[in-house]
């Protein structure tokens, strides 16, 4: 289950390793009219390796889906710079994912992304039952999750994206699981998430989880 969280943290965290931020990322969506799968919003921000664009996706469908993104991306002048593709197993209605894009270079100046999905018959969106409980504490954010379902999210994700005067700063991800690798009906177990690249005022959280079906 995702859920977004806006904290205010009053302790400043100083790293010895400076990152650039950039500006809001400019993007063309093209998805078509009737696309059960939606962007809802994109964030982008450069660290010292590479520049990371975050693609937020919303499902409107009934059905379980499977996402596939491709993007291209430009300079200032409209030149092609880059282009990645990437994608969520399962996405279940009204549920917000993230899908993860890394580019090498100076950041591009805008993207172009377009969805493609598919029915979903072999997997269930097991993190709809999750509940996601966060804890902002300095520079880190601890997730307590309780699977509130009936059956165990597999490879049960938290991803977290990290903001400091509406600018994204930096971002993590932790997996909380088992020794089965998941998080099984009626268990609660945590994680953290720690920003390394710098203080932040407010953090959005994103959850994955799946059940496979076959067999």
């Amino acid at each position: 289950m995702k859920k977004k969280v806006q904290s205010l943290v009053s302790i400043i965290f100083v790293l010895s390793v400076v990152f650039m931020m950039i500006s809001p990322v400019q993007a063309t969506r093209v998805n078509a009219a009737t696309s059960p799968v939606e962007i809802v919003a994109e964030y982008s921000y450069q660290s010292m390796f590479c520049v990371y664009h975050f693609i937020i996706v919303r499902s409107t469908s009934d059905k379980p889906l499977t996402v596939t993104s491709n993007t291209t991306a430009y300079d200032a002048a409209g030149n092609i710079v880059g282009a990645e593709s990437g994608g969520i197993e399962v996405i279940r209605a009204g549920h917000d994912e993230m899908i993860m894009e890394m580019y090498d270079g100076t950041a591009p100046a805008t993207y172009q992304t377009q969805l493609s999905s598919s029915v979903c018959s072999y997997v269930e969106d097991a993190a709809a039952s999750v509940i996601v409980q966060p804890t902002i504490s300095g520079d880190k954010v601890i997730v307590t999750c309780t699977n509130a379902g009936t059956i165990p999210a597999e490879f049960f994700n938290v991803s977290a994206l990290f903001f400091k005067n509406g600018q994204l700063v930096g971002h993590n991800y932790t997996y909380v699981i088992d020794a089965d690798d998941e998080l099984k009906a009626g268990s609660t177990m945590s994680g953290e998430l720690d920003c390394y690249e710098s203080s932040f005022d407010n953090v959005l959280i994103y959850t994955s989880g799946r059940y496979y079906t076959w067999g």
